[in-house]
């Protein structure tokens, strides 16, 4: 046995022990700063209880890891943002916005967004809605479908997801940024406390009559963070992975995701233009990134 497969050997025997140190300091952190739900225990169980069993069950704990890390640091990490020192950029991403991308329309100069507050189709609503809820669903349960599909392939899909959530999460405290609704609601003054808001998904609410984007709101982790637009960073990192993969319906469904998910983003009045295109920077930045530290010995040319 060489050293790489003995360093396999012993990850997969050690790995039960470390999954239950993860997942003990995880709760612990997690109760102190907010009250436990059901959701917590499930995941929690979801990914350890496979490292125990080992064999096929442990393969998909230890390839589904990076999925369960995206959990843990979203969610924890509304309570990094009082690290955000520096109050919020409001005006000057919406006069950007404006001089770049805005339309000329009888209303005056008007954003994507403030144009499409005005003009709106129940049609594109659903559709629309659909992308925003369904895309959280596509980034979860693609990587995890892939450790079947594909094992070897799968890395890049989960850690490239991880990758762009950590990303994102360090330009979201260094670089806080208002997203249109906030200017719709408040103007260019900076108010502290703003609770998270549905903006244009509260349509799709109405259409059909629950509260699911109200409800998912609730628990954004923060309100000033629009750029970079991790909607669409996250479907573009997964969607990447399909790079040399042999199914066209797969690659068109893999891209369907994020193409939908970025019209979205401005028609439902979240993100400028300009949020969208930092998100698919860093999907692309964060799948470089994998595929450097994955195979970077193989970048003599015997990448595929």
């Amino acid at each position: 046995m060489n050293l790489q497969d003995r360093i396999r050997a012993s990850a997969q025997t050690r790995w039960p022990w470390f999954m239950t140190a993860v997942v003990i300091t995880h709760m612990s952190v997690t109760a102190a700063v907010m009250p436990l739900r059901i959701e917590h225990f499930l995941v929690n169980a979801l990914i350890l209880i496979p490292s125990w069993l080992g064999g096929k069950a442990r393969q998909f704990a230890i390839l589904s890891f990076p999925i369960w890390m995206v959990g843990a640091t979203y969610e924890l990490s509304g309570k990094l943002m009082f690290l955000q020192g520096n109050d919020p950029l409001i005006q000057g991403i919406y006069e950007l916005e404006k001089t770049l991308f805005g339309l000329n329309t009888e209303h005056g100069r008007l954003i994507l967004s403030e144009y499409f507050a005005i003009h709106n189709w129940p049609a594109v609503d659903l559709i629309s809605g659909f992308f925003y809820s369904f895309y959280f669903w596509h980034i979860i349960l693609v990587p995890m479908a892939f450790v079947w599909i594909d094992p070897k392939r799968q890395p890049r899909m989960a850690w490239s997801f991880l990758t762009a959530n950590l990303i994102g999460l360090v330009i979201f405290i260094l670089f806080p940024v208002a997203p249109p609704w906030y200017v719709a609601e408040y103007g260019f003054q900076y108010v502290a406390g703003v609770p998270p808001n549905p903006a244009g998904t509260i349509r799709f609410d109405n259409l059909l009559g629950i509260t699911y984007f109200q409800d998912f709101y609730k628990h954004n982790a923060t309100v000033f963070g629009a750029v970079p637009s991790l909607h669409v960073g996250y479907p573009t990192a997964v969607g990447l992975g399909f790079l040399g993969f042999r199914s066209r319906a797969w690659k068109i469904y893999a891209w369907t995701i994020p193409t939908g998910v970025a019209f979205s983003a401005f028609y439902l009045q979240h993100h400028y233009l300009l949020d969208v295109i930092a998100g698919i920077a860093v999907g692309v930045l964060s799948f470089a990134i994998v595929i450097f530290v994955l195979h970077r010995k193989q970048w003599d040319g015997t990448l595929a």
